[in-house]
């Protein structure tokens, strides 16, 4: 199976700061700002399961 390149941490917060500065000068549409709000929910979700795990992780640990 091929493996994915994904981009870099710092990549991926200069492609927000583009698209925040998009949407502050009005140059995307509501559903194309969704689409972006889309993709950060899903990054604010998968890092709150992430950090949950480490913290089982750890309370699994202590017992």
């Amino acid at each position: 199976m091929p493996t994915i390149s994904l981009p870099r941490p710092r990549e991926i917060q200069g492609l927000l700061t583009q698209t925040a500065a998009a949407i502050a000068q009005e140059q995307l549409t509501s559903a194309e700002i969704d689409r972006a709000m889309l993709g950060v929910e899903q990054v604010r979700t998968a890092r709150s399961r992430f950090y949950d795990g480490m913290s089982e992780g750890s309370r699994n640990r202590r017992h």
